[in-house]
């Protein structure tokens, strides 16, 4: 496809052009979805920037920045369990549409399934060219999907995102049917949906990892420029990155007198570089240090903190759990479904992070078909699974 040929789309913009369309798109038992948002790229925050659906027959663009739309008629087709979705790495898109009150259900995840049918790890990309022998451009992936008009470049980016989802869809239908893991993946499916991300925090401001080895003081400052940061970057609509670079504050929380340097830093953007902004700095850095005094911060102890003994006692005995259950259980077990199922199936099925979590007595993410597979394993290799198993129950 030429980079200056349009492709067939239907552009909805209103509600007057979506009521025109819904009742078609609501007629169908699959709808292959993709979205294109922007996470603290161009400006503040999540953004839903642009929907894509395909029918099988015809491809929608929704765009949901437009003031003359409602996106409620669309999300109640998204929940309609009945109307199969076909979507590929849907995780992010999830968390997103949570976060807008829209619940999707009937999803069918490409990523997921691929991994089901012992396909390597791939962008979509990757796999429309490895399963349909077609090459698609990823040149507008990471662009500014907040512009209007988009370019015919977007277009064909956004189109092709949906346009070959069925044709995979099929070919994994039969596969799985053939390889008798239906259930499998309506596990997978349903799981996926369960979660909720609707709480969850769509800008994570504090890390634990930033702690590094700044002291109790220099982690209170760092905090509290990091949460002025974040309040001028939603205010200028900007992504925070943009507002100043974190390892400004970082070397202010060291050594607050750099904030003097303020105005003379290249990186800062230009909305803070003005003495209003820069008195609002110095107060936070003077609150900041006197509420470090008030709280009995130290200037000693690092803000990382270490595990007490009891801490440490408990956690190397599981660690020391995890690494005799991996050696004389998991590791024959993973080889078991490695050779019976394939090498990416045993790493979507018993990954470490699951591992751990039935070491531990955790069984939330133990799917019945996982173990089945495991206790299945186990019983050919003559190998015990009760001590891991035996708390989870069938869903």
């Amino acid at each position: 496809m030429s980079k200056s040929e349009t492709v067939d789309y239907i552009y909805i913009d209103s509600n007057l052009s979506l009521n025109k369309q819904i009742g078609k798109i609501n007629s169908v038992q699959h709808l292959s979805v993709d979205l294109e948002f922007d996470k603290n790229r161009f400006r503040y925050g999540f953004n839903l920037c642009l929907i894509q659906i395909y029918d099988g027959d015809q491809t929608y663009l929704v765009d949901p920045l437009s003031e003359e739309i409602d996106l409620s008629p669309l999300f109640k087709v998204f929940e309609d369990p009945d109307i199969t979705k076909i979507v590929f790495s849907f995780g992010e898109d999830l968390r997103l549409l949570h976060s807008l009150g829209c619940f999707p259900q009937g999803l069918f995840d490409l990523q997921i399934v691929s991994g089901l049918l012992n396909f390597p790890p791939s962008s979509l990309a990757s796999l429309i060219d490895q399963v349909l022998g077609i090459y698609i451009s990823k040149s507008s992936q990471q662009s500014n999907w907040f512009n209007r008009p988009l370019s015919i470049a977007q277009l064909n980016y956004a189109v092709q995102d949906v346009i070959f989802l069925p044709k995979i869809y099929a070919l994994f239908q039969s596969q799985s049917d053939k390889r008798g893991i239906e259930s499998w993946i309506q596990q997978e499916m349903t799981h996926f949906e369960s979660d909720n991300h609707e709480d969850a925090s769509q800008n994570e401001i504090l890390k634990e990892k930033y702690k590094g080895d700044l002291n109790e003081i220099e982690w209170h400052l760092f905090s509290r420029l990091m949460l002025l940061r974040e309040a001028h970057a939603e205010k200028m609509n900007r992504p925070p990155y943009h507002i100043a670079e974190r390892r400004i504050l970082n070397q202010i929380a060291r050594n607050p007198e750099f904030s003097s340097e303020w105005m003379r830093i290249s990186s800062n953007h230009r909305s803070t570089k003005n003495p209003s902004f820069v008195h609002l700095l110095e107060s936070e850095i003077e609150v900041a240090l006197s509420e470090s005094k008030e709280l009995g911060l130290s200037s000693r102890r690092r803000a990382a903190k270490k595990l007490s003994k009891d801490e440490y006692e408990e956690w190397k005995a599981i660690e020391m759990k995890v690494k005799y259950a991996k050696q004389n259980f998991f590791k024959p077990i993973q080889k078991c479904i490695d050779q019976e199922f394939g090498e990416h199936v045993k790493t979507l099925i018993l990954n470490n992070r699951l591992i751990k979590d039935l070491v531990v007595g955790k069984h939330a993410n133990l799917l019945p078909y996982k173990r089945k597979v495991i206790i299945d394993c186990a019983n050919k290799l003559g190998l015990n699974s009760d001590p891991y198993l035996t708390n989870s129950t069938e869903l």
